[in-house]
């Protein structure tokens, strides 16, 4: 009997350790299962629903990392209506609607970084959310890389964009900044509507039919970028406050176009072998064109159409087809300007009231060698406006420097077809230095 008892307390002992030992297997095999898919709509899904490491704080942000995740039909990565500080990094996401969706979301640091996000309809989405940084991804394949909707105080750095529809899209969004991001043959490059304090700055646009295009922002900086062999330039429209600043552009069509905005300063930009206007300026107010220098221009180098109260000072417009022509504008002053070498006229007016003094005009029209011409031209007046144009300043009593024109006290100079004059031209010409603030 005694030996029975011994024989079932053993048997009793070892199902014991079989059953918990099974349990442990189920509860770890839940535990380490592999996720397919990261949903997470709640601060509380970090921990219990992921157990990713960290705090959720600043200082210690959950950490999400080295996920390869693909074919979900809405996204691979959500993350929506959360406070927690969270980190995504180093991940693979593709072929989904959504490679990282965020949204709802008041979050003192989030950080998107080194993930690849290739074939998706969004690289990465982002709405209303706070304190971003999107730094350091490559994507590619994407109908949209990255779309941001109705946030604030989001850092895109170092991103690498290659054959997207849209390389970045971003709508009401206040205080932007987007920087050293390089985008190749892209439809659209950078898109920016209804934003406010926005900078866009050190990036690389290469082989894309659209780099940049801004409508309806205040406060937009766009400095210091290089576009290569790229269809279109830079477009704002519709803005207040607008800096074009040290761009460089090579064989690009209208490098520069700023139209009905206010407040508009285009300044040390290059702009070589454009297409059709590498500098357009047209229904602005308050605007300065200065310190740029545009060569090679298979059209015009400058074009100003309908502006009221513009400076056009301290500009080199060098082997262009013509190097300026300003068209139906108000309160329009061109000065110290140089004009050289361009195929037809260094300067075109048509219906303009404006004061044209102290620039050079050298060696334009340079292929109207064998009849009398002039380097500039007056064409008329416009159909429902009416400009009178000075080539000269009645307050110095200083005109322009002419390079064909034969000195001596009192000569004038004829400007084509011959109605206007400059009374006081120039002996010798200026020199022009770039004046920077």
């Amino acid at each position: 009997m005694e030996r029975k008892k011994k024989t079932s307390l053993v048997a009793m002992l070892i199902i014991s350790l079989v059953v918990t030992a099974s349990g442990s297997a189920i509860y770890l095999g839940l535990w380490f299962r592999p996720i397919k898919i990261i949903d997470i709509t709640n601060d509380r899904d970090f921990s219990r629903k992921y157990h990713f490491p960290g705090k959720g704080t600043k200082e210690n942000p959950y950490i999400i990392e080295g996920y390869e995740l693909s074919g979900n039909s809405h996204h691979n990565i959500r993350i929506q209506g959360v406070t927690k500080s969270f980190i995504i990094r180093n991940c693979l996401l593709e072929g989904s609607n959504k490679g990282i969706h965020l949204e709802n979301s008041d979050i003192e640091l989030a950080i998107v970084e080194n993930n690849t996000l290739r074939d998706n309809e969004f690289g990465i989405l982002v709405d209303a959310c706070s304190n971003l940084q999107i730094r350091n991804n490559y994507l590619e394949n994407n109908t949209k890389g990255i779309e941001s909707i109705y946030n604030s105080n989001v850092f895109f750095e170092q991103n690498i964009v290659n054959n997207n529809y849209w390389g970045m899209n971003l709508e009401s969004v206040d205080n932007i900044r987007i920087q050293n991001n390089s985008f190749s043959d892209c439809t659209y490059g950078i898109c920016v509507d209804y934003s406010d304090l926005v900078s866009i700055e050190r990036n690389i646009f290469i082989k894309s039919s659209g780099t940049i295009s801004a409508k309806h922002n205040e406060r937009i900086k766009i400095h210091n970028n290089t576009v290569v062999d790229c269809d279109y330039g830079f477009n704002v429209a519709y803005s207040q406050d607008v800096v074009y600043s040290k761009n460089n552009f090579a064989k690009t069509e209208n490098c520069i176009w700023a139209g009905l905005s206010n407040n508009v300063i285009i300044d040390q930009n290059t702009c070589n072998l454009s297409i059709s206007k590498a500098i357009y300026v047209a229904n602005c107010a308050n605007s300065q064109v200065k310190n740029n220098t545009v060569i090679t221009t298979y059209g015009n180098g400058l074009y100003v159409w309908y502006c009221y109260k513009l400076v056009v000072t301290n500009n080199t417009c060098y082997n262009n087809t013509i190097g300026m022509s300003i068209i139906c504008a108000e309160q329009v002053e061109v000065t110290q300007n140089t004009f050289e070498h361009n195929l037809e006229y260094g300067l075109v007016i048509q219906g303009v009231n404006a004061t044209i003094w102290k620039n050079n005009f050298i060696d334009n029209d340079y292929t109207n060698i064998t009849t009398i011409h002039s380097q500039a031209n007056v064409a008329g007046n416009c159909t429902n406006y009416v400009g009178f144009p000075q080539f000269y300043n009645n307050d110095t009593l200083e005109g322009n420097y002419w390079s064909e024109l034969e000195w001596y006290a009192g000569v004038e100079y004829i400007i084509d077809p011959g109605t206007f004059k400059d009374i006081y031209p120039l002996e010798e010409p200026i020199v022009v230095t770039c004046k920077t603030e």
